[in-house]
């Protein structure tokens, strides 16, 4: 049967792990050394997890070896291990749908995960070897609602040492592995399998969100993220149901606003505003412990950082004023000593200029806590003032090299949060910025001209074009 041979298997997994740990040759690795794998069985495991070779036929004696030292059921949950792999032909989709409620196989050297998540990953793998051959396959994918042409599957088997032949969980297994996987060879007991089928506008929610029971049914769900995205469908409403449904504790909120955002990125706003809407926020909001590191507020929860966002930081704030403003105080002290000990390179530049935007981020905090004041933007002009020192400084043999280093750290400076702040400052700090960029611009086209500059000029105008195109940019700095 072409659904379980081991060519299509050792394919899949090798594109799998080419996309996430890049090319390898076989003198990539100091390994190749046979001194290095402890018999000729981890050697070929090796080969095959890390050069993506395929494995050769065994002969029983190398098998019963395999697994007495290399197999094993280590890291198994619940005595089940998973399968997942794309449908191409009607063949194999009624091969697939012969095993929904279980059934009895033959597999030759098939690769399984200890997890169904990483087997659900495996099986909505689309990419390959060539970038573009691999886009376009993503985008044949994305149309047909699946990665398989006639949708993908997750075989749950039950874990047998009689023929898992390597483990790499096992302790003191195989040498080197590129992930958590089982390679089992013989016939095996099929739990039950899952069939996905392919999505369309009209199926999509019968077919994922309506079938979820629980949080973990958010895990590997990029495919169908994908696929929303791609026919501009808004889930989001069918999102925020089930998660109201399926959260039941702060752990699950927990959970979600830690593993999962990247999947609401499309729907920020609603997100953010179903968060703070949880009944569960407010209880998470009292669990938090804020602290202050590197000038920022990190948020714990049970002794574990954690992100939390804008909306449920607002609540810890409220609660925790202290820590906005001891944050806020940390972080404008570090920026006027920047501004009064000048040193020389670019790292410190680019450092000033960070340490501005966590100044204007402690801000947006102190708003959340709820005790911002006018006094807290001093800082605002006191940076607009040097940003005004440095531009009337000009060009100099002496100071032509920070000027520059400067230039580029402005051009990418962020000032969002100033600007959800307070317009008055926010303009400002822009105006100063782009009047630096001005007179860098007018300085930059005198320097021919200037006879004291001596052999400096010749290092100068190797650098004169990027400085008069990064001056120009900033000068058009909308912030």
């Amino acid at each position: 049967m072409r659904l379980w041979d081991r060519e299509d298997i050792t394919r899949r997994i090798a594109t799998k792990h080419r996309a996430s740990y890049g090319d390898y040759d076989e003198t990539d690795s100091p390994m190749r050394d046979d001194e290095m794998f402890k018999d000729e069985l981890d050697q070929m495991f090796y080969d095959y997890a890390l050069n993506e070779k395929s494995f050769p036929r065994f002969t029983p004696a190398q098998k019963e070896k395999a697994k007495a030292n290399y197999g094993g059921v280590d890291g198994v949950v619940g005595g089940v291990i998973y399968s997942g792999g794309r449908i191409e032909t009607r063949e194999e989709l009624a091969e697939i749908k012969s095993l929904v409620n279980g059934g009895t196989i033959k597999v030759n050297m098939k690769s399984f995960s200890h997890f169904r998540s990483t087997a659900r990953a495996f099986a909505n793998f689309v990419m390959t070897y060539n970038s573009m051959v691999g886009q376009t396959e993503m985008e044949r994918a994305l149309r047909r609602g699946s990665a398989g042409e006639f949708g993908t599957y997750i075989l749950h088997a039950k874990a047998d040492p009689k023929t898992i032949l390597f483990n790499t969980r096992r302790k003191n297994g195989v040498t080197r592995s590129a992930e958590d996987e089982l390679i089992v060879d013989g016939v095996i007991e099929i739990v039950k399998t899952e069939l996905f089928e392919p999505l369309t506008r009209d199926n999509w929610e019968s077919k994922t969100i309506d079938t979820w029971t629980n949080i973990r049914d958010l895990d590997d769900q990029t495919f169908l993220v994908s696929w929303l995205e791609h026919h501009e469908i808004n889930a989001w409403p069918a999102y925020a149901a089930f998660l109201s449904k399926a959260i039941r504790s702060v752990d699950d909120l927990v959970f979600v606003i830690n593993e999962h955002t990247d999947m609401f990125r499309p729907y920020w706003d609603e997100f953010q505003k179903w968060m703070e809407r949880s009944r569960y926020a407010k209880a998470l909001a009292e669990m938090i412990e804020p602290i202050v590191v590197n000038n920022d507020i990190k948020y714990k929860y049970k002794g574990k950082e954690i992100w939390i966002g804008k909306s449920i930081s607002r609540l810890v704030l409220k609660r925790r004023s202290d820590q906005a403003i001891e944050a806020y105080n940390q972080s404008v002290a570090s920026l006027r000593r920047d501004m009064n000990n000048i040193k020389e390179s670019s790292f410190f530049w680019k450092g000033m200029t960070h340490t501005f935007t966590k100044c204007t981020a402690s801000l947006y905090n102190l708003k959340s806590a709820g005790v911002l004041q006018k006094s807290h933007f001093a800082f605002v002009r006191e940076f607009v003032a040097f940003m005004q020192q440095r531009a009337t400084a000009g060009l100099t043999p002496d100071n032509w090299r920070d000027q520059k280093d400067f230039l580029d750290a402005l051009a990418v400076i962020n000032l969002s949060f100033l600007h959800d702040l307070n317009s008055t400052e926010f303009q400002r700090v822009l105006n100063a910025i782009r009047m630096f960029g001005k007179q860098m611009y007018e300085a930059s086209n005198k320097i021919g001209f200037m006879r004291e500059w001596g052999d400096e000029i010749h290092h100068m105008m190797d650098e004169i074009a990027d400085i008069a195109r990064a001056a120009v940019q900033l000068m058009a700095k909308r912030g």
